[in-house]
């Protein structure tokens, strides 16, 4: 029997100096399982840095309510190397030695199994506390595969032991304790010592270790266990990965061979794969030190196959074993490789009404979700919402089946909203699912909490009503009003407002609510109301040109809109597409097959205005047979590098003062400045947008990291010239920066930098 004793590692808020954040320890690297580190995260809400947030499965929770706190069950070795039993990885530096409480020698620092030692088998574990951090806690201990191994409540001292499964037959790697807070806990979070107000506590908040020091909290951990002198023998897995049809009418797929736990040092692999398909023999992959997934990509024709592949793991000391591993798309079913479909396979999109959600006084209010297919689609949908702990929400009664979702979330914390279809084969897969993630903060901004209300008081005037919160601590709420009309308000609601003599048709209202900072502070929401103020009959509907658009990194997806004016409440608009299908809404899409082409046409219709006709609009939208040659990207990649180069060969001239050279850098710069100008009027919407991403991150970077800093060297040690001569340069690529992530967005390429 081995006792370790292991603190877990909590850092606070830093001290000065402290970076904000920190990467992994690079050791942790080569232990099994994830490493859950994030020393310091920054409050989306406040700006300050806070204690780091982990759920289970991974990703952050509600603030305040649960944290992980993490342990090495490794080698002395590394445990000592790392500096973790001694230095910099502890905001305090050295850490502080185990509490005498806990019944171990005086001076006793944290501990890792022998090097002669090639594993750790945990029997069971155990937590120490200093203090008693309240009532309402529990800790949940989790091992390195993310398996949850057991809970026990907070107590001073040590508490019961945590007895570790049979299955865990390896314990290396990072631990983790989830601290859990009880909706009726003591206390608002973890309190050990010192207390908020009490003199000894410099950051001001409530966790804090127990040993006095105001950046740390710390955490106890006795693993009992015993250590392996034989390595876990790697067992290999085979799983198969199927891809999308390409222009042959066959389907991509990884074999995947993953080996759990990882290949250990000083082993070696051989995999032999029988693909099921010409040529024979089998080809062969070979490799050694910590490999734990090894893929074979090989294109099928639809059919069913039965693919393996025979593993053969040769021990460091020189003994071999060999494994026999199968490819099934479903146990015993073989790999079913299934058709391409003969028309295109609707895919989902999931938008959101409103961004930037907070929570006040126990809601969000209404949000709605809307999932939008990329081909005509009339089946039904379902909805689920999950919050951070991956714990489905309950959805409003009736269960919605269309393609729309409308609901509020109770508190703060990150959800997951997630749309599905279920399409016909030989669509893969059958079950669609799309997916969108709605972090809800702690609210400190005016929000609207209820929907915007309209009250008819004749045809002409109407009363507006709506509810807002103010943000805590007495936040200022500036309000305006839009009445779709032309004319505005600020007051507060409730408001009237009389539309003037001769006005019909539907108007939008909206109210708008912003708090001291306008940028980071508004909410919205609107209403339609009908003003009947007479003055005639009102002009019937009508429709725009139809404005088909190709979609970024596609040839043959176009979105089509069109823009309805004079809509009345009963107003719609349908579609006829190429190749017969239909669609709804002002807004739809078509795929088109490579060198097809067809008319688009667009029909609004009033069956409440039995004097208006309908009204059409229509275009023809073709898919080119070939792709867009790579003319345009060329152009753009020359464009910058001409730029860049020229700008640069004009600071030396400044700095060497050699009118000549600035000459010629100007020229070069100029030549770039002439083709990144061809680019934008001719090439932008046929350059693939990947690139155009990859491109606009570079600049970024150079104008945020490289110019400062070249420009301070430049100070220091060339002189203010050179110094004023990179700032400019650094001038004029913001402006291309800038220029460049106004076009993509013209293109609807979203620049990500």
């Amino acid at each position: 029997m081995v006792l370790l004793h292991v603190r877990t590692h909590w850092c606070d808020s830093p001290p000065a100096g402290t970076p904000v954040r920190q990467p992994p320890p690079p050791w942790a690297g080569g232990y099994p399982g994830t490493v859950p580190l994030q020393p310091f995260d920054l409050d989306p809400v406040s700006g300050l840095t806070r204690p780091p947030v982990w759920g289970l499965p991974p990703g952050p929770v509600a603030t305040k309510q649960v944290h992980n706190v993490w342990f090495p069950v490794v080698r002395l070795g590394d445990l000592e190397s790392s500096g973790w039993a001694a230095g910099p990885t502890w905001a305090g530096d050295p850490p502080p030695p185990w509490d005498a409480g806990a019944g171990l020698a005086a001076g006793t620092l944290d501990e890792g199994y022998s090097a002669a030692a090639t594993g750790f088998r945990v029997n069971r574990v155990r937590l120490y506390l200093g203090a008693n951090p309240g009532s309402g806690f529990v800790f949940t201990v989790v091992a390195p595969s993310g398996a949850v191994l057991g809970s026990v409540p907070s107590v001073a001292g040590w508490t019961a032991w945590i007895t570790v499964p049979a299955t865990v037959a390896d314990g290396r790697g990072i631990w983790s304790v989830l601290i859990d807070r009880a909706a009726a806990s003591s206390v608002s979070e973890p309190a050990l010592l010192p207390p908020v107000a009490g003199p000894a506590n410099t950051v001001d908040e409530s966790y804090v270790s127990p040993f006095g020091n105001a950046y740390e909290g710390v955490l106890g951990v006795e693993v009992d266990g015993d250590e392996l002198t034989t390595p876990v023998t790697p067992a290999p897995v085979g799983s198969v990965v199927i891809g999308d049809c390409d222009a042959n009418g066959k389907r991509p797929v990884d074999l995947v061979v993953t080996f759990s736990p990882p290949v250990p040092p000083g082993w070696t692999y051989t995999i032999y794969w029988n693909t099921a398909l010409p040529p024979q023999p089998p080809t062969q992959s070979t490799g050694s030190v910590g490999a734990n997934a090894v893929t074979r990509s090989t294109s099928y024709s639809p059919g069913t196959y039965y693919p393996s592949a025979t593993v053969v793991l040769t021990h460091s000391g020189g003994t071999s074993t060999s494994t026999s591993v199968q490819f099934e798309s479903s146990p015993g079913a073989g790999l079913v490789v299934l058709p391409c479909p003969t028309t295109p396979c609707p895919t989902l999109t999931l938008t959101a009404n409103r961004q930037s959600l907070c929570a006040q006084g126990g809601t969000t209010g209404p949000v709605t979700f809307t999932a939008t297919p990329s081909v005509p689609w009339t089946g039904p949908y379902s909805w689920n919402v999950y919050d951070s702990q991956m714990q489905p929400v309950p959805i409003p009664l009736p269960t919605p089946t269309g393609n729309t979702l409308t609901m509020s979330f109770p508190a703060a914390g990150q959800y997951t909203v997630t749309a599905a279809i279920s399409r016909s084969a030989p669509c893969d897969p059958l079950i669609l699912t799309a997916t969108r993630v709605v972090p809800v903060a702690d609210c400190t901004c005016p929000t609207i909490t209820g929907p915007l209300t309209a009250t008819q008081v004749n045809g002409c005037t109407f009363s507006f009503s709506a509810t807002v919160t103010p943000g805590p601590g007495g936040q200022p709420v500036t309000y305006a009003w839009d009445f779709g009309d032309g004319q505005t308000s600020a007051a507060p609601p409730p408001v009237s407002h009389t539309y003037a003599a001769g006005t019909n048709g539907v108007r939008t209202v909206t109210l708008t609510v912003t708090g001291s900072d306008p940028a980071a502070c508004t909410d919205a929401e609107p209403v339609q109301v009908t003003v009947d103020c007479g003055g005639g009959t009102p002009p019937c509907p009508t429709l725009s040109g139809v404005v088909a658009t190709q979609r970024p990194g596609t040839t043959c997806v176009f979105d089509l809109s069109v823009t309805v004016t004079d809509a009345s409440p009963g107003s719609t608009v349908t579609w006829s597409l190429p190749g017969g299908g239909t669609a709804t809404g002002p807004t739809t899409s078509v795929t088109l097959a490579p060198g097809a082409s067809g008319t688009a046409t667009a029909t609004v219709s009033s069956p409440d205005r039995p004097d208006c006709t309908d009204a059409f609009s229509s275009t023809t939208v073709t898919c080119p047979t070939t792709p867009p040659p790579p003319s345009c990207a060329i152009l753009l990649v020359i464009s910058l590098i001409l730029l860049i180069i020229g700008t640069i060969v004009t600071v030396v001239g400044v700095c060497i003062s050699v009118p000549w050279v600035i000459v010629v850098g100007a020229i070069i710069a100029a030549v770039g400045l002439i083709l990144f100008i061809i680019w934008a009027l001719l090439c932008a919407a046929s350059t693939p947008c990947s690139l155009m991403r990859t491109l606009h991150c570079i600049l970024f970077w150079l104008v945020a990291v490289v110019v400062p800093v070249v420009a301070i060297l430049m100070l220091i040690f060339a002189g203010l010239p050179c110094a004023i001569a990179t700032v400019v340069g650094g001038v004029a690529w913001g402006s291309i920066f800038a220029w460049m992530g106004f076009i993509m967005r013209s293109v609807r390429c979203i620049p990500t930098c």
